[in-house]
This record gives structure tokens, sequence and C-alpha cells, in this order.
């Protein structure tokens, strides 16, 4: 019995190792729960445009909350998100303003606000993709004279 067991596993582990990502079923359309209009309203939205992967075109949502000049300190934090998630947190907001941090959130690729509709939503093969969106935002986050992130 034991052995019946382990070779169905076997056999089972290695049906999964040989079937590929685009074999699996997943929906056609997601609904990602609507965008919180106060969002929309409150943050600037920057397009990263990164380079195609092997589902095509990618980009990377950059959302930016900054404080008024006067109290400007040239500080940031860029909050990433984890998986399957996408930021609408905008209660973590305020109290790193309060203490004086300009506050940036990354939608990464194919997550929130940076799935397209030719992607397989939170689709990655690993965690490196995620490199360049990271490294294009804390560019764009120096270049608007944060010196402290």
């Amino acid at each position: 019995m034991v052995i019946i067991s382990v070779l169905i596993l076997l056999l089972v582990g290695a049906v999964w190792v040989v079937t590929t990502p685009s074999e699996y079923p997943y929906p056609e359309s997601v609904d990602l729960a609507p965008v919180d209009q106060k969002i929309e309203r409150e943050y600037e939205q920057i397009i990263i445009e990164c380079a195609d992967d092997y589902e095509g075109r990618v980009i990377a949502t950059l959302l930016s909350k900054k404080l008024p000049d006067s109290l400007n300190q040239q500080r940031a934090i860029l909050y990433i998100h984890g998986y399957g998630d996408y930021f609408f947190q905008d209660h973590m907001t305020q109290p790193f303003m309060d203490e004086g941090y300009n506050f940036y959130a990354l939608d990464l690729r194919k997550h929130g606000r940076s799935w397209l509709p030719h992607q397989r939503p939170c689709f990655s093969k690993s965690l490196t993709e995620y490199y360049e969106e990271i490294d294009q935002a804390l560019e764009i986050i120096q270049k608007a004279g944060n010196e402290y992130i």
C-alpha cells in the first residue's frame, strides 16, 4: 500500500513538473476590486514601461503622495505590496507623511493597476523579474529630490 501511494505521488509530481503554466486554467478577466476613488484623486500615478517578457508588454505603476514644498525634507518611503496584492491601503500613508516622508507605492507587474488583459494575473517565473521596476521606481524617487529612501 505504501509503495502504491509513493508511486501515485511520483506520477502526480511528474505530471505537475512537465505541465507548462499556460496549461493551467485561469479566468479570462479578473476583478481586482475597484480602484479606490480617494487614491485616484490624491495620488500621482506614473506608468513605468518595462522590457517585454514571455507574455508581451509589461508595465508597473508608481503612485506618489508628496508633502507640500514647505514641509518636504527630501525623504521618502517606498511601499511594495506582497504577492497577489496591490496598493489600496491609504491609511498607511499618513503616519509616514506626519513624520516628514514623501510616500510612494509600487504596483508590481501583473498586479493591481499594472495588470494588462493579455497577462496571467500576478504571475512570474522568478522574483528577479521585479528588480527592473523596483530599480526604475527608486530612480524616479531619487530624481524627484529625495535623498533618503
